[in-house]
């Protein structure tokens, strides 16, 4: 394979883009690097799904013209021929040989389904690791957002997914480490919520334990204007008790 074909891309954080060794350090313009991920980011696409996506105000004529000019950016910083269009789909040519950080953390996340406790544990470390910083960080295109949330979802999965098998394994200050991980990224989680007051009263932080309670229902109440669930409160409740006993 002709060397110049090999790209790297990693879409956690910045966005960096190596080619052949070299980092692409300027796109012309952020549309033709939103573009580029937009593309590697699926098996293929449709004309019309880039159009919808990036040009939905203009006309046809008009998104054609854009698309055409920011190819040919992307062609000079890539090669030519990296791009191909058949049967109505754009998709990666069979001639690049693309590393993709995205790619790699969902393939270790989807490892991880079904596998044995051990196999799991190692797959969803492989996935966290990957997960440097959110997806294209300071781009903030719609279809970017949204990703982004999509992928920050499934990395607090990974965390909480991983965090209970250490727990299972007994080790709660790691466990408590990975479960504080998820909590920065889906506060209003309940099922995390429970697992955090769980493994502070397991490390002997009953007070923290109470404090991620009460917080928790402060902030359902501010953003949703709903009560915790049934079960947060009797455990909560059941901290309380053994705290009293225990004073």
């Amino acid at each position: 394979m002709n060397q110049s074909r090999i790209i790297d891309a990693n879409a956690f954080g910045s966005g960096r883009v190596q080619v052949a060794g070299q980092e692409v350090e300027y796109w012309g313009g952020p549309l033709p690097k939103s573009l580029f991920f937009f593309l590697i980011d699926r098996d293929s696409t449709t004309r019309d799904e880039i159009f919808r996506t990036f040009w939905a105000h203009l006309t046809t004529r008009q998104a054609t013209n854009i698309f055409h000019v920011t190819k040919g950016k992307l062609n000079l910083l890539l090669g030519t021929g990296w791009l191909i269009f058949a049967n109505g789909f754009y998709r990666l040519s069979s001639a690049v040989d693309l590393s993709y950080d995205v790619i790699a953390f969902q393939t270790w996340v989807q490892a991880a389904e079904g596998a044995t406790d051990e196999a799991a544990a190692s797959c969803h470390k492989s996935a966290i690791a990957l997960y440097r910083a959110d997806f294209l960080e300071g781009m903030s295109h719609d279809w970017i957002v949204n990703r982004r949330q999509a992928l920050s979802a499934t990395y607090a999965e990974a965390l909480v997914s991983l965090a209970r098998l250490v727990e299972g394994g007994g080790n709660s200050v790691e466990a408590l480490d990975l479960y504080l991980r998820a909590y920065t990224i889906a506060p209003l989680r309940e099922d995390l919520i429970r697992a955090l007051m769980r493994v502070y009263c397991q490390v002997g932080s009953k007070p923290l334990a109470l404090e991620t309670y009460h917080r928790f229902v402060k902030a359902l109440k501010d953003t949703l204007q709903v009560s915790p669930d049934p079960s947060t409160v009797q455990l909560a409740e059941e901290i309380t008790a053994g705290f009293s006993q225990s004073g």
